[in-house]
């Protein structure tokens, strides 16, 4: 850039930021980049700035004009007010001729004082000496009525005080410094061995710029043997109030706890600061990570339950053995029921809740005590977790006598760090609800269709109340073949109120069952007015079959074949019976049984061949078939056929 070859002086601008039009004309002639003004001109116009917008006027004219320094003492020194106006504090700023570069401005004052006049200088040592006027600023409260409405407003208005001359000092210093908050890493949760990135980044909190600013990164603490793992120079002048930021790439170890990371600005001490405590900067990092990625409590029956809990470990080495810990709010009616409480074995039992669980069997109960923020109510052991794995925890629990509601739990994997060193702990604690309710089932072991003599079908079923409190009077509702169906529908019925783990049979009558194979359906509490842990187990199913009423019978080259549709899937075995008389019953005595035949592994039709059907003592065998069920329940028997044998008279002609 060529050299300028005008100096406005101070009047000159001026007469310009007043729109004085010989002024700007004249400025407007001149060459671009040809015109200059001295750094005392711009301190001048900087400091008659009566406000923010007036400040910004000036800057974005000055910007147009190069700045020319004095003298070397000159060079060092300029006094930024910009802010004046508004903060009414003084602010120093360092320009560094040899560098060609400004240093960020730095408060002298802070205070409600408005603070104006600066009168600065260096003494011999460069150290900055001033004198300014420092007006006490004291907020005053005015009130004030307003005459169309009568409303007093309050406003509170800043007003000047005393002025006092008052002198303060400023030392130019070197100073580098690098804080744990300003060490990071590119990826908190990177895949074991991957390569990652180390971010330090310096402040230059001294005054002066500074050359040759480096950063060491160690794996472990320097002072105490820590790998070197990099040291990296800035390439340029580090100016007065900046930042740098130093970057280094690592691979994360594959075993292993916590990495304690350091970063050190001026490992050498080549640069003399003013303190010399606030170089290093230390960062914790990888190792496990136990993440509670979701837990639940889940009704076992009574007053058992599982506390289920998914724990990843989110972190890039294995973690050791750790306990998993249950807390109530303490002096609650959980805390004082765990005092009774006793650990639930593990067990298999219906589950509302999207888990797998692994029941486990180091499970221990803990109280605390009732003064303490939380009551732990149980203990549990994770065992070690791979990087990356997941596992699902179920804790046996007895929480003993509670009334009816919802309790607040809280699950925690590693409680307070106390089994290994942990980077993130905001992710080892999930809040639970633990329901204490009724719990009405219907038992699927204990639901059947019998048929009666008369052809009738009766269905009978166990409801239970399996939770830890009474349940009211609720519904139970019997359906054929469809579930929740109004068509559908044999029976509603009472069941009535039912004390913990209390149990009752129902039954209905089906008067007039229809052929072929039924399922029925068994809900209670189908319309919901009972308020549950879960409505999982409220229906169960039997299978049912109706009448066999399509037996045929054929001669063949073999005997006499019967056949007749099969049953279904709940067909057990068919009953063969064959008697003389016509309308015998498979328990008479002439009735003869002659076999038992499975249902068919593929098709819907059973058959079975009698070979002596034409070899009867009367001239003709009757038969039946008497369907039997996987329970060992016969039901009636079917409609009869036979097989006759007589001779043939000749008709006249």
């Amino acid at each position: 850039m060529a050299e300028p070859t005008h100096l406005i002086e101070t009047s000159i601008m001026v007469d310009l930021l007043r729109g004085f039009p010989p002024a700007k004309k004249w400025i407007d002639s001149l060459p671009s980049g040809q015109a200059a003004v001295s750094f005392i001109t711009a301190a001048e116009l900087l400091a008659g700035c009566r406000n923010r917008r007036e400040q910004q006027v000036v800057e974005k004219e000055l910007a147009a004009y190069s700045i020319l320094w004095d003298s070397e003492v000159a060079s060092r020194l300029a006094l930024d007010w910009y802010r004046q106006a508004t903060q009414r504090d003084l602010f120093v700023a360092f320009y560094d001729q040899a560098h060609g570069v400004w240093g960020s401005p730095v408060r002298l004052t802070d205070d409600r004082a408005s603070e104006a006049y600066p009168a600065p200088g260096l003494d011999p040592t460069g150290r900055l000496l001033m004198d300014y006027a420092a007006t006490a600023i004291t907020p005053i409260t005015h009130t004030m009525t307003v005459s169309d409405t009568g409303e007093v407003v309050t406003y509170t208005l800043p007003t000047e005080g005393q002025t006092d001359l008052l002198t303060l000092s400023h030392a130019f210093t070197r100073n580098l410094t690098l804080a744990d908050a300003d060490f990071v890493v590119s990826d908190g949760h990177p895949a074991p061995a991957a390569n990652v990135v180390l971010s330090a980044t310096v402040h230059n909190s001294g005054d002066l710029a500074l050359d040759g600013v480096a950063v060491s990164f160690y794996d472990g603490d320097p002072g105490a043997g820590g790998a070197l793992l990099a040291t990296q120079v800035w390439p340029a002048a580090l100016a007065a109030g900046f930042t740098a930021t130093f970057t280094t790439t690592y691979t994360v170890p594959i075993e292993g706890g916590v990495r304690q990371l350091y970063a050190r600005v001026d490992p050498l001490n080549a640069i003399a600061e003013a303190n010399e405590a606030d170089n290093t900067a230390r960062l914790a990092a990888f190792g496990p990570d136990l993440a509670l990625a979701a837990a639940g409590a889940e009704p076992w029956g009574d007053s058992d339950v599982g506390l289920v809990t998914v724990i990843r470990n989110l972190g890039t080495t294995a973690s050791p053995t750790t306990t998993v810990a249950f807390y109530g709010e303490a002096g609650g009616v959980i805390a004082r029921s765990i005092l009774s409480g006793a650990p639930a074995e593990s067990k298999n039992a219906p589950s509302s809740f999207d888990y797998s669980p692994h029941p486990s069997t180091a499970a221990t109960n803990d109280v605390a005590s009732a003064q303490d923020a939380f009551a732990v109510v149980v203990t549990d052991t994770l065992p070690p977790l791979a990087a990356g794995a997941t596992y699902t925890l179920t804790t046996p629990w007895n929480y003993g006598a509670l009334p009816e509601g919802s309790y607040a739990l809280t699950a925690t994997v590693n409680p307070g760090a106390a089994d290994f060193t942990e980077v993130v702990t905001a992710n080892n604690t999930s809040a639970l609800a633990l329901p204490v309710r009724p719990d009405l089932s219907v038992n699927p072991l204990y639901v059947w269709a019998a048929a009666l003599p008369d052809g009738t079908l009766v269905v009978t079923a166990a409801a239970a109340n399996f939770g830890s409190v009474a349940a009211p009077a609720a519904t139970v509702d019997i359906y054929v073949d469809a579930v929740f169906s109004d068509t559908a529908r044999l029976r509603t019925l009472t069941l009535p109120a039912l004390a913990p783990a209390a149990q009752v049979y129902v039954t209905a009558t089906w008067g007039s069952p229809t052929a072929g194979e039924h399922t029925v359906y068994v809900v209670v509490n189908a319309d919901r007015s009972v308020a549950e842990l879960t409505w999982a187990n409220n229906v169960a199913s039997a299978w049912a079959a109706g009448p066999l009423t399509d037996l045929r019978a054929a001669k063949d080259a073999g005997g006499a074949t019967l056949t007749w549709m099969n049953g279904g899937r709940g067909v057990a075995r068919y009953e063969v019976y064959r008697s003389t008389q016509p309308y015998f019953a498979p328990g008479d005595a002439d009735a003869q049984k002659l076999a038992d035949v499975p249902p068919p592994a593929a098709g819907s039709t059973v058959s079975y061949t009698d070979a002596a059907a034409f070899g009867s003592p009367t001239g003709a065998y009757f038969y039946v078939v008497v369907t039997v069920d996987r329970a060992g329940l016969a039901y009636p028997a079917s409609n009869r056929v036979g097989a006759f044998t007589f001779g043939l008279t000749p008709g006249a002609p």
